[in-house]
Formats: C-alpha cells, sequence, structure tokens
C-alpha cells in the first residue's frame, strides 16, 4: 500500500498517529474588512476571548485573508460564541463572527469524508508518506473554509505531485500558500524531464517560484531589456 485509505486518515493516520478531528468552525475578521489587526495574530489573545463559550480544537490566523478560525468541538459552544460575539469588541476592534460550515451536520460529514477521499486518492496515486498526507488533509479542510475551489485544486495539484521527483516534499513547500488559500494554478513542468523538477524550483525560494510560474525568468527579463534598448535607438 502506497498510502493512507480514507478510513485511516479519519482515523488519525496510517495506525492512527496523527489524528484531525474536526467541528464546527467561526470565522473572525474586522466588522468593516481590512487587514488582520495585529492584537489578532497571537492565538493565546483569541484563546483568551473565546475559550469561555467551550472546548476549542483549533485556531488559525490568516493574514492574506484578513481572517482567524476558531473551531469548537461542539457546535453548540460555536453557536453561542457566534451569537455573543458577533459585533462585540475582539482586543479593542470590532468583529464579525460568523459561522463557517452548513447548518446541516450530515453535509459538513460528507463535505469532510469527500475531502479525506480526494486526498487518499492523491496519496496513492502520487506514493505521498504518511506526513504528508496528514498535513494535505488538514490544509484542504482550511481551503474548505476559506471558500476555494476545491475540485480545482485538487486537479492542478495532482498535475504537480506528478511533474516531481520528490513529491511528499512537494507537499511540505506548498503547506504555507496551501493554507493562505493562494490559487495553485496549472504545473508548467513535464513529468520526467531532466532538470525541471518543480519540488526542486520551490526550494530555491517562494518570490523566484513565483516568478518563474508567470513566465519571468531571468532570461526573457534581459531580452524585453535589449528589446527596449534596441526600440529607444529606433526612435
Amino acid at each position: 500500500m502506497n498510502g493512507p485509505s480514507a478510513r485511516a486518515l479519519r482515523e488519525g493516520g496510517i495506525g492512527g498517529s496523527i489524528p484531525y478531528k474536526t467541528g464546527t468552525t467561526l470565522m473572525v475578521k474586522l466588522h468593516n474588512g481590512g487587514p488582520l489587526p495585529t492584537e489578532w495574530k497571537k492565538k493565546t489573545r483569541l484563546q483568551s476571548v473565546f475559550g469561555d463559550y467551550g472546548h476549542i480544537l483549533r485556531i488559525g490566523v490568516q493574514e492574506s485573508q484578513g481572517v482567524a478560525f476558531i473551531e469548537y468541538e461542539d457546535r453548540r459552544d460555536a453557536e453561542d460564541a457566534e451569537r455573543c460575539m458577533n459585533g462585540r469588541q475582539v482586543c479593542g476592534k470590532q468583529a464579525s463572527v460568523q459561522l463557517t460550515c452548513a447548518a446541516d451536520s450530515r453535509s459538513n460529514l460528507r463535505c469532510s469524508v469527500d475531502i479525506e477521499e480526494r486526498v487518499a486518492e492523491l496519496a496513492l496515486k502520487h506514493r505521498l508518506d504518511e506526513a504528508a498526507t496528514a498535513r494535505l488533509a488538514s490544509v484542504f479542510q482550511d481551503r474548505s473554509r476559506l471558500g476555494c475551489d476545491l475540485s480545482k485544486d485538487f486537479e492542478e495539484l495532482s498535475e504537480h505531485l506528478g511533474a516531481s521527483n520528490k513529491p511528499s516534499a512537494l507537499v511540505s513547500m506548498k503547506l504555507a500558500d496551501l493554507r493562505a488559500g493562494r490559487p495553485i494554478g496549472p504545473c508548467k513542468y513535464t513529468p520526467g524531464r531532466p532538470g525541471h523538477d518543480p519540488t526542486l524550483d520551490a526550494g530555491r525560494g517562494r518570490d523566484e517560484g513565483r516568478r518563474r510560474d508567470a513566465g519571468h525568468s531571468r532570461e526573457e527579463t534581459r531580452g524585453r531589456e535589449q528589446d527596449a534598448v534596441r526600440e529607444q535607438k529606433l526612435r
């Protein structure tokens, strides 16, 4: 077996070593929008405010999206927190606090199972190790809360993994961008082509990788500069 099954993921990875329990999540953002306040970037501050309403499984901070996520074990606790905190002050800033998951718990369960099934398929197809698989299960839960197009995400990520000689390492390199909800984008590399492993490119730095993905390589930049010089001489 090259990767964990969906059941193994639900029960905590292969052998149950990496548990991932899902609850009910609140999305917290500024009432009138805007960047995430500095005070909200400290999970301990958010814990002190929202912890009174029940047991919190996870707190996530997405600076690029300007939101924080509070995930409660019990849905009723999340509903209490939403009712009491929406429109109130959180660390001195007026906040909008809303549930991110559907009211029908069965729909939530189906969504969770679908993510686990798709991640398990990726793990089997690309021979991902246990750690990479568990991280993807977690990060795609976050992307679901951010409203990302998961079908497109899975398709594009599969292309990147298929073109990489080290797919598990590539997952680790892309985790920050995935968790922040940034687009994955289509893969520009041909599987098996020497010298074009996106895993190696990702390791050379995020900025360089983005320039390469956008088609702005150093060679192209120099070419444009030379064209500009020639055009200037012709004027």
